[in-house]
């Protein structure tokens, strides 16, 4: 062996120390101990990942991949060069040469940048270096496969997944699916099972059914523009457009890579196919003029509404088709093109493409079976497909409030928002009453605070929230819910109360006022807050 292959066999990251404290447990270890068996999301307690902060409700809180996905469809984020030579010259320093201060410093500037601002452009950096023979490939590979299944921070986790979508080979699949799990790295594994495996159709399959969040997204995007299979592209259309943040990211990829149109141009396809083209055609529309595509944008995109309208005609009775027939009504009145929404880039339908879709829904809507299917529906214990029917109802201008009202004095649901949209002042008398009943008042008045969540009582202070914002509508009703809001440590809730009592004429306030919010204008934290309480103050009469 030469001088040169024992410098070689001397780099060996095994025995440096690591540049984080070895008790702090690996991301890779546990988002592994947190698997379902089923394939399938992560048991409870898996989406809090071991590098989170404590909680703190005064921040905005994040979902998992939130910040790496409106970064890439919202933000434009873009790496700066002079920190992606700052990071290569690092990773160059330590495949050199193995020591505790190279790989503290690499560490340390892999922590604090956001891969998702810089990966790219540290990527084509890396391979334009590889080729250069100025980066040593095989301890890349080493190096970036250790930090994968090691490594207790997040950031440090994503480039390292990033820098294995470089290779091609086996070695690392089980990591990068494993990884891929959580919602968080997803969007990392997928984009290297898509660069590098034999089979990314199987593997980006794999990771999208894993997932319902972020993750669910960036890997069904990728699998929609390779699909191949037709159980896969199956799936894409009953089920791939299902996720937990917004169900028009997933339309258009999931109407295109399913073949949406091809399936409907079927005889008779399956009912859970013309369930899903129906949420698919419904998102479409909820996403024309956003960042999504739209359903002016989808190919065939006339042909493909004909057919659907055709086959609801004959044999629909979901109530997703009565929902997705009503939008579509809508729209196809709905005389603007869209050159004239400012997007003549996207539009692909011809001008007379509208033509006709307005009366076959009408004729689609008359049917008196509606009614009957919607009411069914409304007996649903699930509460995704209540919300469904609930929304149906809504179109057809069925009664639903007591339905609401039940459901929450049996605890079946939490429709506080829905009670409120009431103009009926005594339906609004019977809201607050469950809701002094209900809630645990004194435990929310604990004092101004600056938080921005409800911590443990989230969800009660949602509530809270929902009725407030209807009380102004209501003068001299709900004082103790607005005496709550006023004393809560969450700053939206004492914003909706003060708006609540804002809207109250001066005659229908409790004597207290006064002192009250003399008390609060002392104690408040927040200066928009302290604005508008001075505001309401100056119109107290004195006593």
């Amino acid at each position: 062996m030469g001088l040169l292959d024992l410098f070689r066999a001397a780099w060996n990251i095994e025995t440096v120390d690591t540049p984080w404290d070895r008790s702090r447990v690996p991301i890779f270890q546990f988002i592994s101990s947190h698997l379902q068996e089923n394939g399938s999301g992560l048991r409870d307690g898996g989406e809090s990942l071991p590098d989170e902060l404590p909680p703190d409700d005064t921040q905005v809180r994040w979902a998992a991949g939130a910040l790496d996905g409106v970064g890439i469809y919202h933000g434009g984020w873009a790496g700066g060069s002079e920190k992606a030579d700052q990071l290569l010259e690092a990773l160059i320093s330590t495949l050199k040469r193995i020591d505790t201060t190279r790989l503290d410093h690499l560490y340390s500037l892999l922590k604090e940048e956001g891969a998702i601002s810089i990966v790219d452009p540290v990527l084509e950096k890396a391979r334009e270096a590889a080729k250069a023979k100025k980066l040593d490939t095989t301890r890349l590979w080493r190096l970036a496969h250790w930090l994968a299944k090691n490594a207790p921070d997040r950031e440090p986790v994503k480039f390292a997944m990033a820098i294995l979508g470089m290779f091609i080979g086996p070695d690392h699949r089980e990591t990068l699916m494993v990884l891929g799990r959580h919602d968080e790295f997803t969007l990392y594994a997928a984009v290297a099972v898509g660069n590098t495996f034999d089979d990314p159709e199987t593997s980006l399959w794999d990771l999208a059914k894993g997932v319902q969040g972020w993750g669910r997204i960036h890997s069904v995007e990728r699998l929609a523009k390779i699909a191949t299979r037709p159980e896969i592209k199956h799936w894409l259309l009953i089920e791939g457009h299902h996720n937990a943040v917004m169900p028009e990211y997933l339309a258009s990829p999931c109407a295109t890579g399913g073949g949406m149109l091809q399936a409907l141009m079927e005889n008779t396809p399956p009912d859970a196919v013309l369930v899903g083209s129906a949420e698919i055609l419904d998102a479409l529309v909820a996403g024309e003029g956003g960042p999504f595509e739209g359903l002016e944008t989808l190919p065939d995109g006339p042909e493909i509404v004909r057919l659907y309208l055709d086959h609801v005609d004959s044999r629909g009775e979901a109530v997703a088709h009565y929902i997705t027939t009503h939008t579509l009504k809508q729209w196809a009145e709905h005389e603007q093109t869209g050159e004239e929404q400012g997007h003549p880039e996207k539009g692909t339908w011809p001008s007379d493409a509208r033509t006709g879709i307005a009366p076959h829904c009408q004729k689609i809507l008359v049917n008196p079976a509606w009614k009957e299917r919607i009411q069914a529906a409304l007996d649903a214990e699930d509460k995704v497909l209540f919300a469904e029917a609930d929304r149906a109802a809504g179109l057809m201008g069925m009664d639903v409030w007591p339905i609401h009202m039940d459901r929450l004095r049996q605890d079946k649901g939490d429709g506080w928002w829905s009670v409120t949209r009431t103009k009926d002042a005594g339906r609004m008398a019977q809201l607050v009453a469950l809701a002094e009943e209900r809630l645990p008042l004194e435990q929310m008045a604990t004092g101004p605070d600056v938080k921005m969540w409800g911590g443990p009582l989230n969800q009660e202070f949602n509530a809270l929230d929902f009725i407030l914002q209807a009380l102004d509508q209501f003068p001299g009703l709900g004082w103790p819910l607005i005496n709550t809001g006023l004393q809560s440590p969450v700053i939206r809730t004492r914003n909706m109360a003060i708006k609540a009592l804002e809207g109250w004429e001066q005659a229908n306030w409790p004597d207290e006022v006064r002192a009250l919010l003399e008390q609060a204008l002392a104690a408040e934290p927040n200066e928009d807050t302290r604005k508008l309480i001075e505001r309401l103050f100056q119109n107290v009469p004195e006593h």
